[in-house]
């Protein structure tokens, strides 16, 4: 896998991060940093996990949050950190992942039945998405969710699964991206 390309994951809680387990399943071979807030108190755990790729933060508030205060438990904080890291580690291309998603999977039309297929191979797909980068004028790029292909075949094939890119996020890190509000982060920023 290309050195200017990482995964960067977000956590609060769950050291395990599900996610890094089904990238390394996936046959993706290149580094994964950890975005963990100082909050956390499984952040020992973190740490025994990953050693120095986890990326350990305070819950700022330099950014719009949208309310007038509030939890802090949300992802917000940490999406708005996963720059600095790419920055640190000098990536060109970056994506940031939650930590608990459960499988990254291909689909297709099978005889009128929308099927998944485990996604291997996926260092292939990533450097694929870091030349696309090169040569389209996109921001972001993201998987498509389970929930975006409710309908089946008709929905897949149509290409009307267009909801707000979540979850995943394909980005340059020359794109300096800020996540706002506590609340639909994803949402906003797309539309910011």
């Amino acid at each position: 896998m290309r050195n200017d390309f990482a995964c960067i994951v977000i956590s609060h809680g769950r050291p395990e991060c599900n996610i890094v387990k089904v990238l390394r399943e996936c046959g993706y071979t290149g580094k994964i940093y950890i975005v963990v807030d100082d909050e956390d108190k499984t952040l020992p755990d973190y740490v025994d996990r990953y050693g120095n790729y986890v990326h350990v933060f305070r819950k700022e508030e330099d950014f719009d949050t949208g309310d007038l205060g509030g939890s802090k438990a949300c992802g917000v904080f940490a999406r708005n950190q996963c720059l600095k890291v790419a920055e640190k580690n000098n990536l060109t291309y970056y994506l940031e992942l939650d930590d608990n998603l459960q499988s990254l999977a291909y689909r297709y039309n099978d005889e009128g039945h929308l099927r998944g297929i485990k996604a291997k191979g996926i260092d292939r797909l990533f450097e694929g998405i870091c030349e696309y980068f090169d040569e389209a004028p996109v921001q972001c790029i993201g998987f498509g969710n389970a929930v975006d292909y409710i309908g089946g075949v008709p929905t897949f094939e149509s290409g009307k699964a267009n909801r707000a890119v979540m979850n995943s996020f394909f980005l340059r890190t020359s794109n300096k991206i800020q996540w706002r509000s506590r609340f639909s982060d994803d949402i906003i920023t797309v539309v910011d």
